[in-house]
C-alpha cells in the first residue's frame, strides 16, 4: 500500500484485522466471564439433556402401566411400589420409566396416583440430546458471553472459557473543532466494549506517542479530509506511516490508516454521525456495535448510490416501511431509525425493493 490509495471497505477492514489482531487468550472463571470475549469456539462434549428427562412437572410412569386406563377403569400405581414417582421439569427420568404425566392431569394422592387415561411411551419426555448435541457450537470465537450463554455453558458443566485480552486503543483528538468534544463523548462511548481498553489522550497523536500509548490501535478524531491542509495525513506522513489516504465509503471518506511502530492508527471524521459510520463500517463486528435485531423492511423511495463507494444510510421508519435519511448528515438525524449498507457494487435501490435494515432503536450499544 503506498499511502496515497484509496482503500475499498474490505480491504480497510482486512488490513485492520492483520495489523490489529486480538491479544492472547486468558482462561476466565466462567462467573466472571460474562462480557468476555471469546478466543475460540466453545463446542459440546456431551448431549444436552444426557439422558432423557420430564419436559413438565408430573409424574413419571412406564406407558405399559397405564394401558387399559379409562374413566370407568382407572388404573392406580403407588408410589410404594416403585410405579410412579414425581417428578420436576428438566429432571431425569428414574429407571423404568418411560412418559411423564402432566401434573393437571394426574391425581395425586398420598399413596400415588391414579389415571383415566393411558399415556405412549416417550409422552412428555424430552429425550436426551434434544437440545445440545454432541459437536454443537455453544459459543463462536469473537463472541461475546451473555448471561443466557453462560447459563447453557455451565448446564455443560463447563466452569472457564479462554476470553481474549482487552484490547488496548488509544483515543485522542487531532484539532479542536467544534464538534470534537460532542464525538469524543460518542466514541469513547462506543469504544467501551468488553474486551476494548480505553485509554483518553488529550493534545492529539503527537501527544499519543510522547505518552507511550500501548501497542494497539489509536483512533484518532478530526483533522482527517476535513480541511485543505490535512493534518493527520501530513503528520502519519512525515514519519513514513500514512498507509491509505482514504477508504471508499460515506460516510467517512476521508477516514486514513496509518501506522507508527507498533502502533496503528485509525483517523476518523470529527463530526459525530460520520465518525460513528466510519467504526461501524470498520470496526462494527470487533466492537460489537452491530445490532442483533436486523430485518427487512419495503424501501418507501428510490435510494441512488455511486458505484465504487460502499454506504452507510440512515433511514426512517415511513408506514410498514423505511425511507432514506439524508446522508450529509453531521450529527445523528432525529428521525433515526436504522441503518442499511450498499454496497459497492450497487448502484442503489428501487422504491419497493425489500432491504435489510439495522434497526438502532433497537440496540443498546449505540
Amino acid at each position: 500500500m503506498s499511502g496515497d490509495e484509496l482503500l475499498g471497505v474490505e480491504e480497510a477492514r482486512a488490513w485492520l484485522a492483520a495489523h490489529w489482531p486480538p491479544a492472547a487468550a486468558r482462561s476466565v472463571p466462567l462467573s466472571e466471564a460474562i462480557g468476555c470475549v471469546a478466543a475460540a469456539d466453545v463446542t459440546a462434549d456431551a448431549p444436552w439433556p444426557s439422558q432423557p428427562s420430564a419436559r413438565e412437572h408430573g409424574v413419571a410412569v412406564a406407558a405399559a402401566d397405564t394401558q387399559g386406563a379409562g374413566v370407568y377403569s382407572p388404573v392406580r400405581l403407588g408410589w410404594s411400589q416403585g410405579r410412579a414417582r414425581r417428578i420436576a421439569a428438566g429432571e431425569a427420568l428414574p429407571r423404568g420409566s418411560d412418559a411423564v404425566v402432566p401434573a393437571g392431569i394426574a391425581a395425586v394422592d398420598e399413596q400415588g396416583v391414579t389415571l383415566s387415561t393411558p399415556v405412549a411411551a416417550g409422552e412428555g419426555v424430552r429425550r436426551a440430546g434434544a437440545d445440545i448435541a454432541p459437536g454443537d457450537r455453544l459459543l463462536a470465537a469473537g463472541e461475546r458471553l451473555s448471561p443466557l450463554a453462560a447459563a447453557r455453558l455451565g448446564a455443560l458443566g463447563i466452569r472457564e472459557l479462554a476470553c481474549q485480552a482487552p484490547l488496548p486503543v488509544t483515543l485522542t483528538v487531532i484539532d479542536g473543532a467544534a464538534t470534537a468534544s460532542l464525538t469524543g463523548t460518542l466514541v469513547a462511548r462506543l469504544l467501551q466494549q468488553p474486551g476494548i481498553e480505553v485509554r483518553i489522550v488529550d493534545g492529539g497523536l503527537e501527544a499519543s506517542l510522547a505518552a507511550d500509548a500501548p501497542p494497539g490501535l489509536i483512533v484518532a478524531l478530526g483533522g482527517s479530509g476535513e480541511v485543505p491542509d490535512d493534518p493527520l495525513a501530513g503528520l502519519l506522513a512525515r514519519h513514513d506511516g500514512l498507509v491509505a489516504r482514504g477508504v471508499a465509503m460515506q460516510p467517512g471518506l476521508g477516514t486514513r490508516l496509518g501506522q507508527l511502530g507498533a502502533l496503528r492508527v485509525l483517523g476518523v471524521p470529527g463530526q459525530p454521525w460520520p465518525a460513528f459510520c466510519a467504526l461501524w463500517l470498520l470496526l462494527g463486528a470487533r466492537l460489537g456495535l452491530t445490532p442483533p435485531a436486523s430485518g427487512v423492511a419495503r424501501l418507501g423511495r428510490k435510494l441512488s448510490s455511486p458505484l465504487g463507494v460502499t454506504e452507510l444510510v440512515p433511514l426512517a421508519r415511513a408506514g410498514d416501511g423505511v425511507v432514506p435519511l439524508p446522508r450529509d448528515a453531521v450529527l445523528p438525524p432525529a428521525r433515526l431509525a436504522g441503518v442499511m449498507v450498499v454496497a459497492e457494487e450497487s448502484e442503489g435501490h428501487a422504491a419497493g425493493e425489500m432491504v435489510t435494515v439495522a434497526w438502532l432503536e433497537e440496540s443498546r450499544n449505540v
